[in-house]
């Protein structure tokens, strides 16, 4: 039986298949349109097109998938509305962005608009109770204060929470109390605690991924688990699915399905490890890879052969604290 190793990227207008069969070298290739309203139908439809030329689903031995659902879905502000639950006395912290300013070309645009907060101001709650920088409990949660903020988020027809307490990373707790009231609430609410997305120092930053992971995390997580099944019913049987993460790892698709944040630079991770290899197939260690979509460009630098790395990326002026490749999305 034939062995073939399948990536699949998904972008806002067209959908990329490329196969190649481990024994023999050989390479085929698809390309169907993208659609934006189940990009699942997308990936299924580029993989019909390669079984047509005689390849068998169960002769797939590992699918890779690279996608920018998340990225366009912040891109095109199409997350879904979220709602805000932080420490009491800190609403500042997540509309001033951890106090920094602009950068200094915005700085001398007149038409510089800061980026629109994802969870806004009247959609966020402050909760009453408190731990320390230690873990410590100094004042219990209001769980009562939890309850009226759930009902009120509900009744604005709010789908997604995110939850970030102060030094929630040191004893999750309380965020944890509070996922179980908001499911009781309501049980069709996706909920991001912040002990779970980033559970690191510096409030800022693991607040606004926070707020990113529940904003993305619905479509993410809807597209992903329907996209999982629909590889099952095809006859896809093995068990090497794998979904590009932002630092160019890889994850299982099920488990990209849970943590959405990682998966911002899905796509564009992709060319960019493949910029890698480029770079060393030819020995040219200094290269800038630029991958142009239909949505976005995406630019970045391989220095000594490989790509820079960091912890505090930006898309379309949201912070991201999860690592990634150093991408800057146009």
């Amino acid at each position: 039986m034939s062995s073939w190793m399948v990536g699949i990227d998904t972008g806002g207008t067209f959908t990329d298949l490329i196969a190649f069969e481990v024994d023999s070298g050989e390479l085929r290739v698809a390309k169907v349109s993208s659609d934006p309203g189940d990009p699942s139908s997308a990936v299924m439809a580029a993989l019909d097109e390669l079984f047509a030329t005689g390849v068998e689903p169960a002769d797939i031995a590992s699918l890779v998938h690279g996608t920018t659902v998340a990225t366009n879905a912040i891109l095109e502000g199409k997350g879904v509305k979220t709602g805000l639950l932080i420490t009491e006395g800190f609403r500042a912290v997540y509309e001033a962005r951890g106090w920094a300013r602009p950068d200094a070309t915005d700085l001398i645009d007149p038409f510089y608009r800061k980026p629109p907060l994802l969870a806004p101001q009247s959609l966020t709650h402050g909760i009453p109770g408190r731990i320390d920088y230690q873990g410590n409990e100094l004042a219990p949660l209001d769980e009562d204060a939890v309850r009226r903020a759930a009902r009120a988020l509900k009744d604005e027809g709010v789908e997604s929470v995110a939850v970030s307490y102060l030094f929630s990373f040191q004893n999750g707790a309380h965020e944890q109390r509070t996922a179980e009231i908001l499911a009781e609430e309501s049980a069709d609410w996706r909920v991001s605690l912040s002990s779970v997305v980033l559970p690191t120092i510096r409030e800022y930053p693991r607040q606004s991924t926070t707020v990113i992971d529940a904003y993305v995390g619905p479509n993410m997580q809807h597209y992903l688990e329907r996209l999982s099944d629909k590889l099952v019913e095809r006859g896809v049987e093995t068990p090497q699915v794998f979904l590009m993460q932002s630092n160019g790892g890889l994850m299982r698709i099920t488990i990209g399905a849970r943590f959405p944040n990682q998966t911002l630079l899905s796509g564009p991770a992709g060319g960019v490890v493949a910029g890698e290899e480029l770079a060393r197939l030819t020995g040219q260690s200094e290269i800038v890879t630029l991958d142009m979509g239909g949505t976005s460009t995406d630019i970045a630098m391989i220095t000594g052969g490989r790509a820079d790395e960091t912890n505090e990326g930006k898309i379309a002026g949201q912070d991201i604290g999860t690592p990634m490749l150093q991408v800057r999305t146009l």
